[in-house]
Protein backbone atom coordinates (compact mmCIF):
# COMPACT_ATOMS: atom_id res chain seq x y z
CA UNK A 1 0.00 0.00 0.00
CA UNK A 2 1.45 3.35 -1.03
CA UNK A 3 1.87 6.06 1.52
CA UNK A 4 -0.55 8.97 1.57
CA UNK A 5 0.94 12.16 0.28
CA UNK A 6 1.19 14.99 2.80
CA UNK A 7 -1.86 16.82 1.45
CA UNK A 8 -3.96 13.66 1.40
CA UNK A 9 -2.87 12.86 4.96
CA UNK A 10 -3.88 16.32 6.16
CA UNK A 11 -7.26 16.03 4.46
CA UNK A 12 -7.82 12.64 6.10
CA UNK A 13 -6.78 14.05 9.48
CA UNK A 14 -9.42 16.78 9.11
CA UNK A 15 -12.05 14.19 8.21
CA UNK A 16 -11.13 11.94 11.16
CA UNK A 17 -11.05 14.82 13.63
CA UNK A 18 -14.37 16.20 12.44
CA UNK A 19 -15.99 12.76 12.52
CA UNK A 20 -14.92 12.29 16.15
CA UNK A 21 -16.22 15.73 17.13
CA UNK A 22 -19.50 15.28 15.27
CA UNK A 23 -20.02 11.92 16.98
CA UNK A 24 -19.24 13.37 20.43
CA UNK A 25 -21.05 16.70 20.34
CA UNK A 26 -23.17 16.67 17.19
CA UNK A 27 -22.83 18.39 13.83
CA UNK A 28 -24.56 21.64 14.85
CA UNK A 29 -22.59 21.77 18.09
CA UNK A 30 -19.23 21.64 16.30
CA UNK A 31 -17.65 24.67 14.64
CA UNK A 32 -14.95 24.77 12.02
CA UNK A 33 -12.74 26.54 14.56
CA UNK A 34 -13.12 23.62 16.98
CA UNK A 35 -12.04 21.20 14.25
CA UNK A 36 -9.01 23.39 13.53
CA UNK A 37 -8.14 23.72 17.23
CA UNK A 38 -8.57 20.00 17.92
CA UNK A 39 -6.36 19.06 14.99
CA UNK A 40 -3.85 21.86 15.53
CA UNK A 41 -3.82 23.00 11.91
CA UNK A 42 -4.19 26.45 10.39
CA UNK A 43 -7.35 27.93 8.90
CA UNK A 44 -5.56 28.05 5.59
CA UNK A 45 -4.91 24.33 5.74
CA UNK A 46 -8.56 23.57 6.52
CA UNK A 47 -9.95 25.81 3.78
CA UNK A 48 -7.47 24.42 1.28
CA UNK A 49 -9.29 21.11 1.53
CA UNK A 50 -12.86 22.09 2.50
CA UNK A 51 -14.92 25.20 1.84
CA UNK A 52 -17.58 24.52 4.49
CA UNK A 53 -18.35 22.27 7.44
CA UNK A 54 -20.97 20.54 5.29
CA UNK A 55 -18.23 19.61 2.80
CA UNK A 56 -16.46 17.75 5.61
CA UNK A 57 -19.64 15.89 6.55
CA UNK A 58 -20.17 14.89 2.91
CA UNK A 59 -16.59 13.59 2.75
CA UNK A 60 -17.28 11.51 5.87
CA UNK A 61 -20.44 10.23 4.18
CA UNK A 62 -18.53 9.08 1.09
CA UNK A 63 -15.97 7.32 3.27
CA UNK A 64 -18.66 5.47 5.24
CA UNK A 65 -20.08 4.19 1.95
CA UNK A 66 -16.60 3.06 0.85
CA UNK A 67 -16.09 1.30 4.19
CA UNK A 68 -19.45 -0.45 3.79
CA UNK A 69 -18.41 -1.65 0.34
CA UNK A 70 -15.10 -2.90 1.73
CA UNK A 71 -16.83 -4.76 4.58
CA UNK A 72 -19.11 -6.46 2.10
CA UNK A 73 -16.30 -7.47 -0.24
CA UNK A 74 -14.29 -8.88 2.67
CA UNK A 75 -17.12 -10.82 4.31
CA UNK A 76 -19.43 -11.67 1.40
CA UNK A 77 -20.88 -15.21 1.85
CA UNK A 78 -20.81 -17.71 -1.00
CA UNK A 79 -24.52 -18.46 -0.73
CA UNK A 80 -26.38 -15.99 -3.00
CA UNK A 81 -29.30 -15.45 -0.59
CA UNK A 82 -26.97 -14.77 2.35
CA UNK A 83 -24.87 -12.52 0.09
CA UNK A 84 -27.99 -10.60 -0.98
CA UNK A 85 -29.05 -9.93 2.59
CA UNK A 86 -25.58 -8.86 3.69
CA UNK A 87 -25.44 -6.51 0.71
CA UNK A 88 -28.86 -5.07 1.50
CA UNK A 89 -27.91 -4.47 5.11
CA UNK A 90 -24.62 -2.76 4.25
CA UNK A 91 -26.23 -0.68 1.49
CA UNK A 92 -29.22 0.29 3.64
CA UNK A 93 -27.19 2.32 6.18
CA UNK A 94 -29.47 0.81 8.84
CA UNK A 95 -26.68 -0.57 11.01
CA UNK A 96 -24.31 0.46 13.77
CA UNK A 97 -21.42 1.86 11.65
CA UNK A 98 -23.83 4.45 10.22
CA UNK A 99 -25.29 5.49 13.59
CA UNK A 100 -23.18 8.67 13.99
CA UNK A 101 -23.95 9.67 10.40
CA UNK A 102 -27.69 9.26 10.94
CA UNK A 103 -27.46 11.29 14.14
CA UNK A 104 -25.69 14.01 12.15
CA UNK A 105 -28.58 13.98 9.70
CA UNK A 106 -30.92 14.71 12.60
CA UNK A 107 -28.79 17.74 13.45
CA UNK A 108 -29.12 19.33 10.02
CA UNK A 109 -31.59 22.16 10.43
CA UNK A 110 -31.30 23.26 6.81
CA UNK A 111 -33.37 21.14 4.42
CA UNK A 112 -30.81 21.74 1.68
CA UNK A 113 -28.05 20.27 3.85
CA UNK A 114 -30.12 17.19 4.70
CA UNK A 115 -30.96 16.59 1.05
CA UNK A 116 -27.32 17.10 0.06
CA UNK A 117 -26.23 14.44 2.56
CA UNK A 118 -28.86 11.95 1.41
CA UNK A 119 -28.02 12.61 -2.26
CA UNK A 120 -24.29 12.08 -1.73
CA UNK A 121 -24.98 8.95 0.30
CA UNK A 122 -27.25 7.55 -2.42
CA UNK A 123 -24.67 8.13 -5.17
CA UNK A 124 -21.82 6.72 -3.07
CA UNK A 125 -23.78 3.59 -2.15
CA UNK A 126 -24.81 3.01 -5.78
CA UNK A 127 -21.17 3.32 -6.84
CA UNK A 128 -20.09 0.76 -4.24
CA UNK A 129 -22.89 -1.78 -4.55
CA UNK A 130 -24.40 -1.83 -8.05
CA UNK A 131 -21.75 -4.19 -9.48
CA UNK A 132 -21.85 -6.58 -6.48
CA UNK A 133 -25.66 -6.47 -6.56
CA UNK A 134 -25.56 -7.51 -10.22
CA UNK A 135 -23.27 -10.45 -9.40
CA UNK A 136 -25.47 -11.59 -6.52
CA UNK A 137 -28.59 -11.33 -8.69
CA UNK A 138 -26.86 -13.39 -11.40
CA UNK A 139 -26.10 -16.08 -8.80
CA UNK A 140 -29.73 -16.10 -7.67
CA UNK A 141 -30.89 -16.34 -11.26
CA UNK A 142 -28.50 -19.21 -11.96
CA UNK A 143 -29.96 -21.04 -8.94
CA UNK A 144 -33.46 -20.33 -10.31
CA UNK A 145 -34.22 -18.22 -7.24
CA UNK A 146 -34.65 -14.94 -9.13
CA UNK A 147 -36.21 -13.76 -12.39
CA UNK A 148 -35.35 -10.36 -13.82
CA UNK A 149 -34.74 -8.82 -17.23
CA UNK A 150 -31.45 -6.95 -17.45
CA UNK A 151 -28.92 -4.68 -15.75
CA UNK A 152 -31.24 -1.69 -16.04
CA UNK A 153 -33.83 -3.61 -14.04
CA UNK A 154 -31.26 -4.30 -11.33
CA UNK A 155 -30.22 -0.66 -11.23
CA UNK A 156 -33.84 0.37 -10.77
CA UNK A 157 -34.35 -2.22 -8.02
CA UNK A 158 -31.30 -1.05 -6.09
CA UNK A 159 -32.11 2.63 -6.59
CA UNK A 160 -35.68 2.04 -5.42
CA UNK A 161 -34.43 0.13 -2.40
CA UNK A 162 -32.08 2.98 -1.45
CA UNK A 163 -34.89 5.52 -1.86
CA UNK A 164 -37.00 3.45 0.52
CA UNK A 165 -34.09 3.24 2.96
CA UNK A 166 -33.75 7.04 2.84
CA UNK A 167 -37.43 7.34 3.78
CA UNK A 168 -37.01 4.89 6.62
CA UNK A 169 -33.86 6.72 7.77
CA UNK A 170 -35.78 9.99 7.86
CA UNK A 171 -38.52 8.32 9.92
CA UNK A 172 -35.88 7.04 12.33
CA UNK A 173 -34.06 10.36 12.43
CA UNK A 174 -37.00 12.63 13.04
CA UNK A 175 -38.91 10.35 15.40
CA UNK A 176 -41.87 11.99 17.08
CA UNK A 177 -43.30 11.04 20.44
CA UNK A 178 -46.33 9.49 18.75
CA UNK A 179 -44.25 7.27 16.46
CA UNK A 180 -45.01 3.59 16.70
CA UNK A 181 -42.89 0.52 16.02
CA UNK A 182 -45.65 -0.66 13.72
CA UNK A 183 -44.98 2.15 11.24
CA UNK A 184 -41.25 1.37 11.10
CA UNK A 185 -41.88 -2.36 10.73
CA UNK A 186 -44.40 -1.73 7.94
CA UNK A 187 -41.81 0.33 6.05
CA UNK A 188 -39.19 -2.38 6.47
CA UNK A 189 -41.66 -5.00 5.30
CA UNK A 190 -42.41 -2.86 2.23
CA UNK A 191 -38.67 -2.62 1.49
CA UNK A 192 -38.40 -6.41 1.60
CA UNK A 193 -41.34 -6.85 -0.76
CA UNK A 194 -39.93 -4.23 -3.12
CA UNK A 195 -36.65 -6.13 -3.54
CA UNK A 196 -38.40 -9.51 -3.86
CA UNK A 197 -40.81 -8.19 -6.49
CA UNK A 198 -38.04 -6.47 -8.45
CA UNK A 199 -35.88 -9.58 -8.59
CA UNK A 200 -38.70 -12.08 -8.82
CA UNK A 201 -37.68 -13.68 -5.53
CA UNK A 202 -39.76 -16.00 -3.41
CA UNK A 203 -41.42 -14.17 -0.53
CA UNK A 204 -39.32 -14.18 2.63
CA UNK A 205 -35.88 -14.39 1.00
CA UNK A 206 -35.04 -10.69 1.33
CA UNK A 207 -34.49 -9.95 5.02
CA UNK A 208 -32.45 -6.69 5.05
CA UNK A 209 -32.45 -6.71 8.86
CA UNK A 210 -34.56 -8.20 11.62
CA UNK A 211 -37.43 -6.19 13.07
CA UNK A 212 -35.93 -6.17 16.57
CA UNK A 213 -32.67 -4.78 15.14
CA UNK A 214 -34.61 -1.94 13.50
CA UNK A 215 -36.34 -1.10 16.78
CA UNK A 216 -33.01 -1.23 18.63
CA UNK A 217 -31.61 1.25 16.09
CA UNK A 218 -34.64 3.48 16.68
CA UNK A 219 -34.01 3.30 20.43
CA UNK A 220 -30.38 4.31 19.98
CA UNK A 221 -31.36 7.28 17.83
CA UNK A 222 -34.32 8.53 19.85
CA UNK A 223 -33.21 7.76 23.39
CA UNK A 224 -36.63 6.32 24.09
CA UNK A 225 -38.24 2.91 23.92
CA UNK A 226 -40.56 2.41 20.97
CA UNK A 227 -41.83 -0.96 22.04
Amino acid sequence: MSRMRKGERKKQDIIDTAAALFARQGYPGTSIQEIIDQLGCTKGSFYHHFKTKLDVLLAITRQRAQEAGARYRTNCPLDPVAALNMLLLEASCLNAPYLPLIKNLAGLQDGFEAQALLSVLHKAIMAQFLAPFSRVAAGLKQNEQAVYDDLQTLEMVLAGFLAGCALLTEKLTFIQTDSSPGELISLLRALRRQVEAGLGLMSGLAVVLEYEDLLALADALSGQRLC
